[in-house]
């Protein structure tokens, strides 16, 4: 999967090369979440920690590939390239 970029509304999707995390916190608009999508921990999605507190808008093109309900803008990362980006987090 790569990097995807999904943003709520239109459900715009971007599928930059590469991201560092100030890039992913700058799509965000703030603190960044990881969410794991699966138990080996291979694929998440990175959210914005205050999105519900915000109401930010529901991201519905986000909430059917994660199944489950996003707000704001969804990074969703899969092997290498969360590590690339969260560093020693991922």
């Amino acid at each position: 999967m790569g990097i995807m970029v999904v943003r709520p509304g239109s459900g715009q999707l971007e599928t930059p090369e590469t991201m560092t995390f100030a890039e992913a916190q700058a799509a965000v608009e703030g603190y960044v979440e990881r969410v794991w999508l699966d138990e080996d921990r291979t694929l998440c999605v990175l959210v914005n920690e205050e999105g519900f507190l915000r109401k930010l808008e529901l991201n519905a093109a986000a909430s059917m590939i994660a199944r489950r309900r996003l707000v704001g803008v969804a990074v969703f990362l899969s092997d290498d390239d969360i590590r690339a980006v969260l560093g020693d987090e991922g």
